[in-house]
């Protein structure tokens, strides 16, 4: 019997209220149902190898020593649909981030720190994982060791080319970015080598008839300025005034990434899991005469009629999403200054750009666009929202904290759901997830999840994208530490939280660990910096303590985040590379994660994570420059058990005081309706030393 059904058998009014609530929350949004990919499409290792031989024999038959597999779809979105998951497919690593590389003999699998340990469980025999910043790049690979293969005969007698001079590698255009491909075409022609782009996705063949289908959600808009704070005309028209004050005007802007499209209309779908966008490019004419000069390229008739209506009654041009590349040609045919960003634009799209030689000086290309800029600056009214939604988002995930506290635990030590949830089995970490979910579902404006919920026992919290499996979770104990990492998408924002846990009594050495990365929250939380400061030089500040104890953490400290959009976005990001967002200053209003963490591999991980807003605190500091400073959205406790505070100066003692009088104030007028949640928030929130 199914987990709602057995709960249902116990017959308390709670079980019926908590399983009619569990179904209503798994049926109501389709974007925060984790897709058959992401929930695992490792290929058992003969489909793997079959996938494999079947895309090189493809290779040979159009000539390819090499095919370059990458994970973004045509909007070059950093978590795709279903349909665009090729990498995940051909390789079955299915981490959000990487880029394979298939060769007659040879199948490499790069990816960036988050995903080593997931990336070595997930990949068969076939391929070999590349570590990004430990491993030869794969552009150097090209460089140095490709092509390195002997040429042997295909099973159908077409041969792969013997000599470097032939060597060809491939690529499907519309999903590269314009950087990179030529990046790869400069390398490959300087050793005498081809980089073409594939006249079909050769991994889409091999998918054949199994490939996902495209979603065809309906497309609805934000109507309430209350939460946007400006309608799509005021936003159109700042685009323009902006294209306009350039030097020289810009006549033409193309975009491409979904969440810029987004903003920019006011528009929300549900193509991609998790995130609230749609298929879709658009183009803003500043020199339309009698119209609006905005041109949205989508299937207009998934557009709730009602914003269609408004769309096409403000002047908005609705145009068959295919047509972007033609048009975009035509553009610059037609010689105009056009204003498109290539970093985050498809090589086809950057081609269709530059169809016109002449014109390629006339191009804006290495500027961030204004849409992306605009979007990462809340107004007044997205804070508020963003405020807003972390309360109700605290209140989720306190019940949910309450609810593991308070379980029955086996003398294994292992936890038993109450509340007639699950029928009372053994708590798993899926079972842990579906719980926060429905917690977080039960919440007002609540509109999906905005990741998949990361929770890891143990060495699984090693993993740092973990996401469990129904068949291989691990159940949830007191004597482990727990990471949970999750969020949900509200009307009025998204919410990204991390809390690392021990529902037993932690070791001195899981204290120490847990307390030097609390400390990097404190030091970065508690930052004020001078105007034009980036994320590169505030990185530092998170890893400080942790370096003097000689650890330290694979990731970004820090990213940008939407509100009721991608949980991941630019321009800004807080890095220890120096990469363009890590250098790209903060500005008042700005939205960032601040997550540092530890993690040992087969032992456990460690991570807190708030989200903050940037905000002015000095007005005209040394040179009459502003400083800035963060002020925290986040406001759910951190376990006391797992600090330290021998470590703590007492300024870091009075922030974490300070922090829980927050969350106390906040939160108390959300649980008066919860008891159990309300007493739990008072013990969690009392002063370090009273709860130590």
């Amino acid at each position: 019997m199914d987990r709602l059904a057995t709960g249902l058998v116990l017959g308390t009014t709670t079980a019926i209220l908590l399983a009619r609530s569990y179904a209503s929350a798994r049926k109501s949004v389709s974007s925060k149902v984790c897709s058959s990919i992401t929930r695992g499409l490792s290929s058992s290792s003969s489909s793997s190898s079959e996938n494999l031989n079947a895309l090189r024999k493809l290779m040979a038959q159009e000539g390819l020593c090499g095919l370059v597999v990458t994970s973004e779809d045509a909007h070059l979105s950093e978590y795709v649909s279903d349909a665009d998951q090729r990498r995940a497919f051909i390789s079955g690593f299915t981490g959000s981030a990487g880029v394979a590389f298939v060769t007659h003999n040879n199948a490499l699998l790069w990816t960036d720190g988050r995903y080593f340990l997931q990336a070595e469980k997930e990949l068969g025999s076939d391929w070999k994982l590349m570590k990004s910043g430990i491993d030869i790049s794969l552009d150097d690979y090209l460089s140095k060791q490709f092509p390195c293969e002997t040429t042997r005969n295909n099973n159908d007698n077409t041969s792969v080319p013997t000599s470097t001079s032939s060597c060809v590698v491939g690529v499907d255009p519309a999903l590269i970015s314009a950087v990179q491909a030529e990046t790869f075409l400069s390398t490959l022609t300087k050793k005498n080598c081809s980089f073409v782009s594939t006249k079909a996705n050769l991994i889409d063949i091999v998918w054949g008839n199994s490939k996902p289908s495209e979603v065809k959600n309906e497309i609805f808009m934000l109507q309430n300025t209350n939460i946007t704070g400006e309608n799509f005309l005021s936003k159109i028209n700042r685009v323009k005034a902006k294209m306009e004050s350039m030097s020289p005007p810009v006549d033409v802007l193309v975009l491409s990434a979904l969440d810029e499209v987004c903003w920019l209309f006011n528009l929300r779908g549900s193509d991609i899991p998790y995130n609230p966008v749609f298929k879709s490019f658009a183009i803003v004419s500043r020199t339309e005469k009698g119209g609006l000069g905005a041109f949205l390229y989508v299937d207009k008739s998934r557009i709730e009629e009602t914003a269609r209506l408004q769309l096409e009654n403000a002047g908005v041009n609705l145009l068959p999403y295919e047509n972007v590349y033609e048009d975009v040609a035509q553009i610059s045919e037609q010689s105009h200054r056009i204003w498109i960003e290539k970093q985050s634009t498809s090589w086809k799209l950057w081609q269709s750009a530059n169809k016109n030689p002449s014109n390629n000086n006339n191009i804006v290309s290495n500027q961030i666009n204004p849409v992306k800029m605009f979007k990462a600056i809340k107004n007044s009214n997205e804070i508020e929202g963003m405020f807003s939604c972390h309360r109700r988002d605290a209140v989720a995930v306190i019940q949910f904290l309450q609810w593991l506290e308070s379980a029955e635990v086996t003398k294994e030590g292992n936890l038993i759901a109450s509340d007639g949830f699950a029928n009372s089995e053994l708590i798993t970490e899926v079972i842990a997830s579906d719980y926060l979910e429905l917690r977080r579902s039960e919440k007002s404006k609540f509109k999906g999840l905005s990741f998949g919920t990361i929770c890891g026992v143990g060495s699984n919290g090693a993993i740092i994208h973990y996401h469990p499996q129904k068949a291989t979770a691990a159940k949830l104990t007191n004597k482990d530490l727990i990471l949970v990492d999750s969020g949900g998408q509200y009307e009025d924002g998204t919410t990204d939280i991390t809390r690392t846990f021990h529902l037993g009594t932690p070791t001195d050495y899981e204290k120490k660990c847990f307390t030097r990365v609390l400390q990097g929250v404190i030091s970065l939380s508690s930052a004020v910096f001078p105007a034009g400061t980036g994320g590169f030089k505030l990185d530092l500040l998170a890893r400080l303590h942790l370096w003097k104890a000689g650890q330290d953490y694979r990731h970004g400290t820090g990213h940008g985040v939407g509100m009721f959009l991608n949980v991941h976005e630019g321009p800004h990001g807080i890095s220890n590379r120096c990469a363009p967002q890590s250098l790209e200053p903060f500005v008042e209003g700005m939205i960032t994660s601040i997550e540092p963490g530890y993690y040992e591999d087969g032992n456990f991980g460690i991570r807190i994570e708030n989200l903050a807003v940037c905000k002015k605190v000095i007005q005209n500091g040394f040179g009459d420059t502003s400083y800035f400073g963060f002020e925290t959205l986040t406001c759910v406790p951190i376990q006391a058990k797992l600090i330290d505070i021998s470590l703590l100066t007492t300024e870091e003692e009075e922030w974490v005081d300070s922090y829980h009088t927050k969350c106390f104030q906040s939160l108390t007028p959300l649980l008066e309706n919860d008891s159990k949640s309300l007493d739990w928030l008072k013990r969690n929130t009392a002063p370090l030393r009273k709860q130590l």
